[in-house]
């Protein structure tokens, strides 16, 4: 659905917004310091062989840890795509790819409300495979937008990186590397949500900045200047005539002829 533009220099929640936008860019951070910091209080734990949900199971002393990283990916996650829907607003573009990146805080919020091996874990958990529509309806909707560099470029890495994380669903391919498949997903993502904070960050601060520096907001077009002498045809003085008379206003309006004229007075003198 189509909703009408708002200007960044006016919106007085621009600050935010570009807070919220730049949120995005430490989900991928949190995420994997999480699984790192997890992994190396566990001890024994190969990130190539083993599956991520994994390091949160029931009965791991790490469970508390990886569920609060998790969680706190989801909050971040909710909060870019609030930046980025008011960001898509403002700039006049669609927001359908910013808000598949429901299906991820829908996701991550679950696996680390309900731990492996609850039912609820494997069924929340597959909302994120719908992520992957985010760059793909980017690159169908957004491919002529302004201001959003390289996004085009970005969205082919992305969608390249998670679509090898679904070779998880097959069990012949690299089949002693689960972790490995599974993390393809996680990196792919990661750079979408990158790239996704850097160019919103970037069209939606600079075209407040641009439109500041050019002109305030809806101001009026200045007076045309008023004309010197008379035209030398009938087409120029009907180009100039609304010209002439608003000037003559003006002029009359501050106690003196219009210029190129005198008064009755003047002439019998």
């Amino acid at each position: 659905m189509k909703e009408s533009a708002v200007d960044p220099v006016s919106d007085p929640g621009k600050g935010a917004t570009l807070a919220f936008i730049r949120l995005g860019a430490g989900i991928p951070p949190v995420f994997f310091l999480t699984t790192v910091v997890c992994g190396l209080l566990l001890g024994d734990y190969n990130h190539l062989t083993r599956m991520v949900s994994e390091l949160g199971a029931i009965g791991t002393r790490t469970r508390v840890l990886f569920s609060a990283g998790l969680l706190v990916c989801a909050i971040l996650s909710l909060l870019f795509v609030v930046g980025l829907r008011r960001a898509c607003r403002a700039i006049g573009i669609s927001d359908i790819p910013t808000l598949i990146i429901l299906a991820y805080s829908v996701s991550i919020a679950g696996a680390g409300l309900f731990p492996l091996p609850l039912r609820l874990h494997l069924v929340l958990g597959m909302p994120s495979v719908l992520l992957i529509l985010s760059p793909v309806m980017s690159l169908l909707l957004w491919r002529k937008a302004r201001g959003l560099p390289h996004i085009v470029a970005m969205s082919l890495v992305a969608l390249g990186l998670m679509s090898l994380g679904f070779l998880a669903f097959a069990p012949g391919v690299l089949s002693g590397y689960p972790g490995l498949k599974q993390r393809f997903f996680h990196v792919g993502w990661s750079v979408w949500f990158l790239c996704l904070s850097w160019s919103f960050a970037r069209a939606y601060g600079h075209r407040g900045e641009d439109r500041a520096r050019r002109a305030p907001f809806n101001s009026p077009p200045p007076p045309a200047p008023c004309p010197r002498g008379r035209a030398s045809s009938a087409s120029a003085q009907s180009r100039t005539g609304s010209t002439r008379r608003s000037c003559s206003a003006r002029s009359t309006a501050g106690g003196s002829p219009p210029p190129g004229r005198t008064s009755s007075a003047g002439r019998s003198r």
